[in-house]
């Protein structure tokens, strides 16, 4: 990624937003800023919101009561296509740690869409986007398709799902990407 883009992002989205890269220590988070090189916007993992107020980068780099941020550590960061990649929530200022005890309007839905699609857009590329749910996933299709080139559905890493079962959908998404890619 150029380090100016890098720059943007983070000034911009770092409050929701992350890398698909963690050292030995989950919450440590300047490993991201060390790596600037090998961060990419290629792929971008989307979740539907943050579910607590977090620093800079530290979505998806937080260890807590019952987070399994640690599963994606352990799965993404020795991926070949999927270290580095972007990795964002679509409801930009909604905290909530329940999917279902989300509310908002369509006004501040509205709001949010038009936020994620302008975070697509600094990050100057053309990705696949990875869905985590199926409330997620059923948003990006308010998204215009001009926006990214395919995105796909796994379930979220934080429902009841066995971690063998998410790694196997991760893993079959990535070969989806990486055999369209040859």
């Amino acid at each position: 990624m150029e380090k100016e883009i890098f720059k943007q992002i983070k000034k911009k989205y770092g409050n929701y937003a992350s890398f698909a890269i963690w050292g030995k220590d989950l919450n440590n988070v300047n490993i991201i800023e060390k790596n600037v090189e090998i961060l990419h916007g290629k792929i971008v993992f989307v979740g539907l919101n943050i579910s607590k107020s977090i620093n800079k980068f530290q979505n998806f780099h937080f260890k807590h009561k019952g987070g399994r941020d640690n599963w994606l550590k352990e799965l993404l960061n020795d991926s070949f296509i999927f270290k580095g990649a972007y990795m964002t929530d679509i409801i930009k200022n909604n905290i909530s740690s329940r999917q279902n005890k989300l509310k908002m309007s369509d006004k501040e839905k509205e709001k949010n869409l038009e936020l994620f699609e302008k975070e697509l857009i600094a990050l100057n590329t053309k990705p696949e986007l990875i869905a985590f749910g199926n409330k997620t996933y059923k948003l990006l299709d308010k998204i215009p398709e001009k926006l990214y080139k395919d995105r796909y559905k796994v379930s979220h890493y934080a429902s009841w799902i066995k971690k063998n079962d998410f790694f196997r959908e991760v893993k079959k998404v990535e070969n989806k990407i990486l055999s369209k890619n040859k």
